[in-house]
């Protein structure tokens, strides 16, 4: 026997043999780093060597990855079996655990100890358990146990459960008898639950969530997600809605190396309509080699579905669903498209009827681009499409339409000239039936001519102590295109273009195919960057630009709603953008009205942001380019989100119609975020397109992967305020126990 008289500290330690990790029940061999020395250090260590050995008084063994302290301890060496009692604490790979009295085989790492406090996982788990039992390597059984992931337990959530499994080789928590406590208060008591320890998906029940429209009433969805496969899963939602009824909703997606989709089905019984509501949308892509493709189909049962049934401002207002499938592809500057599209159009208000687009059976596109022709700067181009329109209602019929060009790049670092030339064909086939215009078939030839150029100054130049480079980049674009009377073709696809910057810079003033406005006309434009030397990021940019007519009159006009124009000179335009010191920054634009004289366009967006959750953002909006007074816009937009106290933020948004005297949106809500569990509550009421009113309330209670309770308003902040950003996490104090 060998005995070590008790003296102020004595120190042994053992060259043991290599030790074994386990399983639950087979061992295995352990990882080089558990290999190594085992030293115990107490006040007194009694035993006989490579055998059994005692120690007693402050307790202190250690070997790699591992330290256990206690007031008594036995070790077997020949076995690995250890016992330990009194003031217990056991560090091993991110896990403090705490206790009474320890069982454990550190071969296999299976054993337990009792009365506990613990931490495991580097943190991201803590509570309490009359006994924890170790089942292996990141494998654990708590009896009696308390369980959370918050930093402070004491200002958060925990769970109370008769049985938890931990098992962080699956990263699976499974508990039995559980009750969920939030701030002292029990929300909900869960026979059977099972999470995720690392955020993973997983199959099972999510945790409700509960909402309120003035549409449907008080709502409450139960998810559940099936994890099926790593490259599929699905979603079934029943929705009750104390106004409706029942919605039954599923979504699938799938993901394969050569094709990906999502299946998203709805059905409803409802009360209220007293009829069967459904919806239905299949998005598809696949590729074969070379070649892309898809399908993408939309669908709803009746007109006012979304604004009924939607809870978002840009779902409520959809009123063209497409039903689409094409095929492309695209190689050595040659490309080739086929699409088929045909759309659902919803009409939701009645007195203000939509214009149902024209269907598209098929669309066949074919592009060529041959850059630097024998090695030089001539650039070949051919753009060609055939299209088949088909409209219930309306004069339908194909077009062809091919658009060779050929342009020449003379340029150098301070200025380029390029002109272009390109011949215009178009050919229309009148289908009989609904023609009741008197359209015949024809074919329309343009020859098009254009001259882009331009240079480029700069300067060096010092702002508030920092240097800059300040550039002056003037552009002259010349378009000569003759008139051909259009007003006997049909008009399938065209309407005016926005006038912007890249409009002026473009050859026609429509879009489409079908008008192609006559053009003997200069546009002439400059634009001053400023631009810092330490970063070469762009700070403020500058534009300005006007048209002006050689041929005064311009005859070609859509059918009845464009006047043509009869002005020497288009509109002003100016933009202003960029960042204006630190947290400032600024985007407007201007439309001048050289005729009227008054301003035709303007709009402002001015955005204060010093930090992430600190956001106010101002916007105006004005248009008076349709012709009628009644139509014109004027809009302010007020939007942020801002701390309000330690860890609370508010979040808001005003856009009113000063036309319509009256706010077209209104959104107000406050957001608490302590790391391990969120808070948010939204209040949102708008205006849909059918001029209806529609209120929501969002109300989300987020425990990190364990549960979460009510609708998650965290899209309709994102679309409604700019810049919203997650608040900042809190700082919170280590806790010291888990008191239920």
């Amino acid at each position: 026997m060998l005995r070590l008289t008790p003296i102020a500290c004595a120190l042994l330690t053992l060259y043991a043999s290599p030790l074994w990790a386990a399983g639950s029940v087979t061992p295995q061999p352990a990882s080089s780093q558990d290999e190594g020395p085992t030293t115990i250090q107490a006040g007194q260590v009694n035993g006989v060597y490579g055998q059994t050995l005692e120690a007693d008084g402050q307790v202190e063994m250690k070997r790699p990855g591992q330290t256990i302290v206690a007031d008594w301890l036995r070790y077997q060496q020949v076995t690995e079996d250890l016992y330990a009692k009194g003031h217990i604490r056991l560090l091993q790979h991110g896990d403090d655990v705490r206790g009474d009295e320890l069982k454990l085989n550190l071969n296999s790492r299976i054993g337990n100890i009792t009365q506990t406090e613990y931490t495991l996982a580097n943190g991201s788990a803590r509570g309490r358990a009359d006994v924890l039992e170790f089942a292996g390597r990141d494998r654990y059984r708590l009896k009696n146990a308390t369980y959370t992931s918050c930093v402070n337990p004491e200002a958060g959530w925990y769970l109370i459960a008769s049985d938890l499994s931990l098992d962080y080789t699956r990263n699976l928590g499974e508990a039995e008898s559980a009750r969920l406590v939030f701030q002292g208060v029990p929300l909900a008591y869960l026979p059977w639950i099972d999470f995720s320890l690392n955020g993973e998906r997983k199959s099972g029940w999510l945790t409700p969530s509960i909402g309120s429209s003035n549409k449907g009433g008080a709502e409450l969805s139960t998810p559940y997600y099936w994890n099926i496969a790593p490259n599929r899963d699905a979603t079934f939602t029943p929705r009750l809605m104390v106004k409706r009824g029942l919605q039954l909703k599923g979504e699938f997606r799938y993901l394969e190396p050569s094709y990906a989709g999502e299946v998203t089905a709805e059905w409803l019984s409802d009360r209220k309509s007293d009829r069967n509501r459904s919806g239905l949308k299949w998005l598809h892509q696949q590729r074969f080699g070379a070649w892309n493709s898809g399908v993408r189909i939309e669908r709803v049962s009746d007109d006012t579905y979304f604004e009924d049934l939607g809870d978002k401002l840009a779902v409520s207002s959809t009123v063209n669903l497409p039903r689409e499938a094409w095929i492309s592809r695209s190689e050595n500057g040659l490309s080739f498209s086929a699409r088929f599209l045909k759309y659902q159009t919803l009409q939701p208000n009645p007195n203000s009827l939509v214009d149902t687009p024209y269907a598209k059976l098929p669309q066949l596109t074919l592009n060529w681009l041959k850059p630097n022709l024998g090695g030089g700067n001539l650039d070949l181009d051919l753009q060609s499409e055939f299209t088949a329109f088909r409209h219930p209602t309306k004069v339908d019929g194909t077009r062809l339409v091919t658009y060779p060009s050929v342009s020449w790049l003379l340029s150098s670092q301070s200025a380029y000239f390029k002109p272009k030339v390109g011949v215009h064909v178009t050919h229309y086939n009148i289908n009989a039936g609904n023609n009741r215009t008197g359209l015949t078939s024809s074919t329309r030839t343009l020859p098009i001519l254009s001259v882009d150029s331009g240079l480029f100054f700069d300067r060096e130049t010092t702002l508030g102590g920092q240097n800059y480079t300040q550039t002056l980049e003037p552009r002259l674009y010349y378009v000569n295109i003759p008139y051909r009377d259009q007003s006997k073709l049909p008009n399938f696809d065209s309407g005016l273009a926005d006038f912007s910057f890249s409009q002026l810079f473009s050859e026609n003033r429509y879009t489409g195919s079908d008008r192609i406005n006559e053009a003997n006309q200069i546009t002439a434009a400059v634009t001053s960057r400023l631009i810092d030397d330490d970063t070469g990021v762009e700070r403020l940019r500058g534009s300005i630009g006007q048209r002006y007519y050689l041929r005064k009159t311009q005859r070609v006009a859509l059918d009845g709603s464009t006047t043509p124009r009869n002005e020497r000179s288009s509109d002003i335009l100016a933009s202003l953008e960029g960042q204006l010191g630190k947290n400032w920054h600024l985007s407007s634009s201007w439309q001048f009205n050289t005729s009227s004289p008054r301003s035709q366009k303007a709009s402002l967006d001015l955005q204060y942001s010093p930090a992430p959750g600190k956001v106010l953002n101002f916007g105006y909006r004005m248009d008076r380019t349709p012709a009628a007074d009644k139509d014109r816009l004027k809009q302010f937009d007020i939007s942020g989100q801002w701390p309000i106290a330690p860890g609370w933020y508010g979040v808001a948004r005003w856009n009113y119609s000063i036309k319509d005297k009256k706010p077209l949106e209104v959104l107000a809500g406050v957001e608490y975020n302590a790391g391990c569990w969120q808070l948010r509550m939204v209040a949102q009421r708008y205006v849909t397109s059918g001029g209806n009113k529609s209120t929501n309330v969002f109300l989300l209670l987020q425990m990190s992967d364990v549960a979460s309770f009510g609708s998650n308003p965290s899209d309709t902040l994102k679309r409604g305020v700019k810049g919203y950003a997650e608040p900042e996490r809190l700082e919170s104090a280590n806790p010291t126990e888990v008191k239920p």
